[in-house]
């Protein structure tokens, strides 16, 4: 729901221009790809419901942040955390489509779940309508209350989602 908020932030709260969007933009990649390198060598901390529950906390509140940052450096500080947590998130939640659910189960699960990814533009639509009537704080913080809820409630009614621990090493 925050990505179509990210350009008129830059634009009109951190006076940036095109040039100055592409990068914070990129450093949200670089923070993925951050993630993606480290996630074997913290991938017993990163691979358990409860690591999957704190990034996806973590990944909200950083971009509540970049929402309020005053400047480019805090903005770009911000959005690379973000990304560090949306992939580390990320990872924990594609070991659990495949660690959870019975064998029988799992490619109709994966599925399910990669069929759903198409949706993702309907939150850009949701975003950039919502954006034009309320500030990007209201959406983001809303967009983070929304996860949280999400995921807390996965986590408070799923004990096999409680009890994964992925990492044998």
């Amino acid at each position: 729901i925050t990505q179509p908020l990210i350009p008129e932030y830059c634009r009109d709260k951190l006076g940036l221009d095109g040039s100055g969007y592409a990068i914070i933009s990129s450093v949200y990649f670089v923070g993925a790809m951050i993630a993606s390198i480290s996630l074997p060598y913290v991938k017993k901390y990163v691979l358990n419901s409860k690591s999957i529950f704190l990034f996806i906390v973590l990944y909200a509140f950083s971009v509540i942040l970049f929402f309020v940052s005053p400047n480019f450096y805090v903005a770009g500080f911000m959005i690379l955390l973000s990304g560090i947590f949306h992939a580390y998130w990320w990872a924990g939640v594609l070991l659990s489509l495949q660690i959870i659910p019975d064998e029988r189960f799992k490619g109709r699960v994966i599925s399910f779940f990669f069929s759903t990814l198409g949706l993702v533009g309907i939150g850009f639509i949701v975003g950039g309508f919502l954006g034009t009537k309320y500030s990007s704080f209201v959406i983001a913080s809303a967009s983070g209350l929304i996860l949280f809820i999400t995921h807390f409630a996965l986590y408070v009614s799923s004990s096999s989602f409680r009890s994964l621990n992925s990492y044998n090493g």
